[in-house]
């Protein structure tokens, strides 16, 4: 108890001082911590709202970049397009102008008066037989693929100017696209009258509900609604135009070949000579006709340059101002994570601080009875102090756990309750309280407890003395039989002596009574009591209890002094002589009884 008492006042001590320690930095902690959350969530709120607003602007400034980069390839393409037909008026006004005091209509009619003369000449180089003949269709061949290209390049060029995108009217776009998809090719000049016309006509047809064309609503079978869209014939035209120059270029390889095969090289040089003039008179032809066209798509070219460029500097602009926001919302992202950084460090100390108190909890639970005023700072140092603290208090405390289960293995307490397991200081401070009020009166208990072994031993002696009267009275009778006894003599013996023999187990417990002392303040062996216990059972009456004489004497023999040989003889008598012996016992013993 002593060595528990100890182990439990040390460890109290340090205990107290533990829980004050923890109570006072989780106070203060639980205050600091209190103080600096609102300025942690304020800075984390600073912090994500400048990041998100950085954020926002060089999303803004990637879209404004893309923008004018989508922009600026379409300028410098516009300005590709617009060089190109600045150059083509140039070049069709330089043909024009050479031909002095001429209109240009008259112009293009001496090209077409030319150009029908060279094709009727190669229509004559193309009625030779042989390779010659052959030559001469792959040129017309390819004269019909030039041709058509060069249709496809108007198209594509001027796309304005084919005949059903000069019309007006929806309606009649689609009906004549219906009737005939190829109406969308010719490049025509189609006048007010000339619609008015085209709609009226347009107006007796429409399309019954399965798509089919009616005309007064009587439907004509196999011709389907055919959807007009220039721009989706734009792309079949350019698809044309690559299949035609695709096929050009096959022909110009055929004729190569054909050249070779033929070996009158004069009509080869005349004839590529023709095409050579041909073409070219085509090209001066072409941009003789088109200057008027070029006139209105340059003039239109530079206007649009000019919004392009107006556009283009606009996005410059917005994009200038956006990136003058984007360095005052960088600088300001870049404070405020440098302020939520710092903090940041705070709140890591501030778990490491509650790391500790949780650990140092679940080591060794603190009191909650302490001095709740002891001034603790909220610091690393004191929270790895707590903890270690707590380990050597956990240690500390397996030792008073071992000192304890000695003391209740040695000393099981009736008020302590052995089911309910000690997990805390508390509960070991009210058992060692149990066992220290128990200790306290030791000394007393100590003595009442040899009293009362004295007055156990006591009435024990004196039971026992009984035995040793009953064994006394036995010895003190036998001895008075023996002195009459011993005045009797038969033929050559004399000094006839009685013995009477106990039982073993009396004997036996006579012994163990000179060998133990029954007055003494200290309780007798076990094994004497059970020897007690078990003598009792076996010879005393169960109901009186008392102990007769006769159950504990085993025999009865003899002896006597032969007077010839002088020694004393305990051998059987005869049986006269045994007689003669009993009677005179028997005499004795009647003698005694009255």
């Amino acid at each position: 108890f002593e060595s528990a008492k100890n182990a439990f006042d040390k460890l109290n001590d340090d205990f107290q001082h533990y829980s004050a320690t923890y109570n006072g930095l989780l106070q203060s902690y639980e205050l600091a911590y209190k103080n600096f959350e609102p300025n942690f969530k304020a800075a984390e709120l600073r912090t994500n709202t400048a990041a998100g607003k950085k954020r926002d602007l060089d999303k803004q400034i990637a879209i404004k970049t893309r923008e004018k980069n989508t922009k600026t390839g379409g300028y410098n393409s516009h300005c590709k397009r617009l060089e190109k037909d600045e150059t083509a008026l140039v070049k069709g006004q330089e043909l024009l102008a050479s031909y002095v005091g001429k209109t240009k209509q008259n112009v293009l009619s001496i090209y077409e008066e030319d150009i029908n003369t060279l094709k009727d000449e190669l229509a004559t180089y193309n009625e030779q037989n042989g390779a010659e003949t052959l030559l001469a269709a792959k040129i017309v061949e390819k004269k019909k693929v030039v041709n058509r290209i060069t249709e496809l390049e108007k198209l594509i060029e001027d796309t304005q100017k084919a005949f059903l995108n000069q019309l007006v009217n929806p309606h009649a776009q689609l009906i004549l696209h219906s009737l005939n998809e190829k109406l969308a090719d010719p490049m025509v000049e189609i006048t007010d009258q000339q619609q008015l016309t085209i709609n009226a006509f347009t107006d007796l047809f429409d399309f019954d509900a399965a798509g089919f064309l009616t005309i007064n609503d009587v439907t004509i079978n196999g011709i389907e609604k055919s959807g007009y869209d220039p721009q989706a014939k734009l792309c079949q035209w350019n698809e044309s135009l690559t299949t035609h120059r695709n096929k050009r270029d096959d022909l110009d390889s055929e004729i190569t070949d054909l050249n070779k095969k033929i070996k009158e090289d004069n009509v080869q040089a005349l004839i590529t000579q023709h095409e050579k003039d041909l073409e070219e008179y085509e090209a001066d032809y072409a941009l003789i006709d088109a200057i008027s066209t070029k006139e209105n798509d340059v003039a239109t070219g530079r206007e649009t340059k000019e919004s392009l460029e107006t556009e283009l500097k606009g996005i410059d602009g917005q994009i200038t101002k956006l990136e003058g926001e984007q360095t005052t919302a960088e600088n300001e992202a870049i404070a405020a994570h440098n302020a939520y950084q710092k903090l940041l460090t705070f709140k890591a100390d501030f778990e490491r601080i509650k790391h500790a108190l949780q650990e140092a909890n679940q080591l060794i639970l603190p009191s909650t009875h302490t001095d709740s005023d002891m001034d603790v700072a909220c610091t690393i140092e004191v929270a790895q102090t707590l903890y270690k603290n707590a380990v050597s208090l956990k240690s500390n405390f397996k030792d008073l756990e071992n000192y304890y289960t000695r003391l209740d293995l040695a000393f099981t307490h009736p008020d302590i309750d052995n089911s309910i397991v000690c997990n805390g200081m508390s509960d070991f401070e009210r058992n060692i309280q149990i066992y220290t009020h128990t200790y306290a009166t030791l000394d007393s208990d100590l003595n009442a407890l040899v009293a009362a072994i004295k007055t156990h031993n006591q009435k024990i002696n004196s039971q026992l003395n009984e035995l040793r009267d009953a064994n006394d009275t036995l010895q003190r009778e036998v001895n008075l039989i023996n002195d009459q006894m011993n005045e009797k003599t038969i033929s050559n013996l004399k000094d006839i002596t009685i013995h009477v023999h106990t039982k073993p187990a009396f004997t036996e417990i006579l012994n163990s009574l000179s060998k133990h002392d029954v007055s003494s303040d200290t309780f007798i062996e076990d094994e004497f009591y059970n020897k007690i216990v078990k003598f009792s059972s076996d010879f005393f009456d169960k109901k009186t209890g008392r102990l007769r004489l006769k159950d504990i004497i085993d025999r009865v023999t003899t002896s006597c002094l032969n007077t010839d040989t002088g020694k004393v003889e305990k051998k059987d008598q005869s049986g006269g002589t045994t007689t003669t012996i009993n009677a005179f016992l028997m005499s004795v013993l009647l003698g005694r009884i009255s």
